[in-house]
């Protein structure tokens, strides 16, 4: 939509773009996203990496549960 601002305080007037100017717009909106995005983890990463036996520590899982439950067919696809 064409973002023209009434000077009154009234809105946003004018005709609205055409589908073919949005095709234009929206992957600059999206690569403006991407990047943003990737900002943001940037600044509020702190480091800290957790490697998988950490991760599975954390959530109660071990190896050995796992591999049985791989024998027994659990995880086939």
């Amino acid at each position: 939509m064409n973002e023209d601002i009434d000077p009154s305080g009234g809105g946003a007037i004018g005709e609205p773009d055409s589908s073919g100017q949005c095709d234009v717009v929206l992957p600059d909106r999206e690569s403006l996203n991407d990047a943003m995005l990737a900002m943001v983890r940037l600044v509020g990463d702190g480091g800290a990496r957790t490697d998988l036996d950490q991760a599975m520590k954390i959530f109660g899982i071990s190896r050995d549960d796992l591999e049985s439950e791989i024998d027994v067919g659990v995880h086939e696809t």
